[in-house]
C-alpha cells in the first residue's frame, strides 16, 4: 500500500519543487511478507551472518521483547529468510518509483536518499530485533544518497554519518541555504567530515 500510494504521488508531480518521505514500516516484526514474497528465500540456504553466538552473552539473560535463550538455528534461518524477504518487497517499490522518476524524465534532476532509523541484530549475539545495548548491528545503518546529475556518482564513502546531516545535505543539493544554527555537515562537501555519530536509546 506505502509504495502504490507513493507511486501514485510521484505520478501527479511536475518538473520542479516536489518533496516526498516514504517511510516502509518495514522490515520490522511480526516478520510476515505477503505472498510471493514469503517464498523468495529458502532458509536452509542462508548462511548465519557475522557476530551469531550459541548463546546469550555479557551476563544478560536474553530478555527483551521475548525470550531468546532458547532462540536456535533454524529459527533464526526462518526469521532471515522473511526479513530478507520484506527488504525485497521494499526493493521491488523502490525500484518503481525510480522507473516513474525515470519515464517522466525527472530521475537526472533528483535526489534520492534511501536509509533508515535502526538496524536489527539478526541473530548477533543470540538475539533478534532492537533494543538492549548500542551494539554494531543497530547503529550501523544504510545510507545511499543517490545525486542530481552533475554531482559525483558511484563513490564509496568512509565518513562518519549521523542522520542529522541528510537536511543540509539536502538543502545544499537543492541549492538552498543551510541555516547557520542547523546542526549536521553537508555531505556534498567531501572535505567536511564528523569525529564521532551520536545514538540513543530508551
Amino acid at each position: 500500500w506505502i509504495g502504490r500510494e507513493a507511486a501514485a504521488a510521484i505520478d501527479q508531480w511536475t518538473k520542479r519543487g516536489n518533496f516526498l518521505m516514504v517511510g516502509f514500516i518495514k522490515p520490522h516484526h511480526p516478520f510476515d511478507p505477503p505472498h510471493p514474497w514469503d517464498e523468495m528465500y529458502d532458509p536452509d540456504r542462508l548462511s548465519l551472518l557475522p557476530g551469531w553466538t550459541e548463546s546469550p552473552i555479557h551476563g544478560d539473560n536474553g530478555e527483551s521483547f521475548f525470550s531468546y535463550r532458547d532462540l536456535s538455528e533454524g529459527a533464526l534461518r526462518r526469521v532471515m529468510a522473511l526479513y530478507y524477504a520484506s527488504i525485497s518487497q521494499i526493493d521491488h517499490h523502490v525500484g518503481r518509483m525510480i522507473e516513474l522518476l525515470k519515464a517522466k524524465k525527472m530521475y537526472e534532476d533528483s535526489i534520492i536518499v534511501y536509509t533508515s532509523d535502526h538496524g536489527d541484530y539478526m541473530g548477533y549475539h543470540h538475539r533478534i530485533l532492537k533494543g538492549y545495548r548500542m551494539l554494531e548491528p543497530l547503529v550501523r545503518v544504510p545510507l545511499i544518497i543517490k545525486y542530481p546529475s552533475g554531482c559525483p556518482a558511484s563513490r564509496n564513502d568512509a565518513r562518519l554519518v549521523n542522520n542529522i546531516d541528510l537536511a543540509p545535505t539536502l538543502l545544499s543539493a537543492a541549492d538552498l541555504e543551510i541555516p547557520a544554527t542547523m546542526r549536521g555537515i553537508d555531505l556534498t562537501d567531501q572535505g567536511a567530515c564528523s569525529d564521532y555519530v551520536f545514538a540513543e536509546t530508551l
